[in-house]
C-alpha cells in the first residue's frame, strides 16, 4: 500500500493549481486575440469602405498626357534608356538595385559605363546630376576597356583621398 506524506499532497496541489492557472491564462490569452482580431477586421472594413468612399467622391482621372511627375528623379529618355536625377544619398549600387532601373545592385558598372563621360570617379557621384540608365543593355554587356591613364587618374585621386583621410587619423 503507498503511503501519502505531506509531501506527496502538496506537490500534488502545486501541480493542480498549475493547471488551472495554465487554463485560466490560456483562455484569457485566447479572449485577447479574439478581441483584437475582431477590432482588426473592423478597421479593414471601415478602411475599405472610405476607400470605396473616396473613389466614388474622387474626380475623374485626367489624360495620362496630362499628369505631371510625382517629383519622381525618373524620365523616360528614349526607348531602353531613362534619365535619372542623383538624390543626396544615392550610390551607383543603390540607383542599379531600384526595381524600376534593373533591380540588381550589381549593375552598377552598367550605369557607371554608360555614363563615362560624366562621372570621373565611380565613387563620387553628386545630387542633382542626371545619369543614363541604360536597361537597353543586358547583364554582362561587354562594354569597352577603360584606358589605361583614365585608371591611373582614378585611382590616384582614391589614393591621394585615403591617405589624406589616413593622415587626419
Amino acid at each position: 500500500m503507498v503511503r501519502l506524506n505531506k509531501l506527496h499532497v502538496i506537490t500534488l496541489l502545486i501541480l493542480i493549481a498549475a493547471s488551472v492557472y495554465g487554463y485560466y491564462f490560456m483562455k484569457v490569452k485566447r479572449d485577447e486575440l479574439r478581441k483584437e482580431e475582431a477590432r482588426l477586421e473592423l478597421q479593414k472594413a471601415e478602411l475599405e469602405s472610405a476607400q470605396i468612399e473616396l473613389r466614388k467622391a474622387a474626380p475623374p482621372p485626367a489624360e495620362p498626357e496630362a499628369k505631371a511627375p510625382a517629383a519622381s528623379p525618373i524620365r523616360e529618355a528614349a526607348s531602353g534608356v531613362l534619365t535619372y536625377i542623383v538624390r543626396r544619398g544615392d550610390t551607383l549600387w543603390s540607383i542599379a538595385k531600384r526595381m524600376e532601373h534593373f533591380g540588381q545592385g550589381h549593375r552598377w558598372y552598367d550605369i557607371w559605363k554608360a555614363n563615362d563621360s560624366q562621372v570621373f570617379d565611380f565613387d563620387r557621384i553628386v545630387s542633382g546630376q542626371a545619369l543614363v540608365i541604360p536597361l537597353d543593355k543586358p547583364d554582362n554587356y561587354a562594354w569597352p576597356k577603360t584606358d589605361e591613364s583614365r585608371k591611373r587618374a582614378i585611382l590616384g585621386r582614391t589614393r591621394k583621398a585615403s591617405s589624406k583621410s589616413a593622415g587626419g587619423l
